[in-house]
């Protein structure tokens, strides 16, 4: 929780925040890297609390509903982070993404470790989709349900993500939003 925390703040800060769609879809929406770059803006439903990955947008073109986990009475966390982004509408991936997200990690201390930066830890790929997965099958508590979410298969779920997070920490997790970070 506290990783999360570090990136998303450095995401807010980092260029006026145009970090923070991409790294929420990633981290709150389990999303793959390509579907993100993929999707638009018109398949978030904003009143639904859903996004919409259709064949264009998934990975082997199979499509599903991605529902955004409601905790409590204030909504998804996930639509927080992406509604004061919505009216640019500015694509999730957009030039000089990559080294802008290599950039941002670095401040919230991930990367190469070297001489003179040897507190740097490694970021494992696909860290943010893997906390994803791995919070919402400890909140649903149901293999097939979070397969579904994320797109893989029931026994991808059980072999990767099951018993890695704490079921109260799922719900502290899915509860973070920008005013969280102030």
């Amino acid at each position: 929780l506290t990783d999360a925390v570090r990136l998303l703040t450095v995401a807010s800060n980092y260029r006026d925040g145009s970090l923070v769609p991409y790294t929420a879809l990633f981290l709150f929406g389990g999303l793959r890297h390509a579907e993100i770059e993929r999707l638009e803006w018109d398949k978030i439903d904003f009143e639904d609390g859903a996004i919409r990955v259709d064949e264009s947008t998934a990975k082997k073109r199979r499509r599903r509903l991605i529902e955004m986990p409601r905790i409590g009475r204030a909504g998804p966390n996930l639509l927080a982070w992406l509604k004061p982004h919505r009216i640019a509408r500015e694509p999730f991936v957009g030039p000089g993404w990559r080294d802008n997200f290599r950039a941002a990690k670095k401040l919230a201390g991930w990367g190469t470790p070297t001489k003179d930066e040897p507190n740097l830890r490694p970021w494992p790929e696909n860290i943010l989709r893997h906390t994803a997965i791995s919070n919402h099958l400890a909140w649903c508590q149901h293999e097939g349900q979070s397969s579904s979410w994320g797109g893989n298969s029931p026994d991808v779920v059980q072999a990767h993500y099951k018993g890695l997070i704490r079921g109260k920490d799922a719900i502290m997790f899915w509860q973070l939003r920008p005013s969280s970070l102030k």
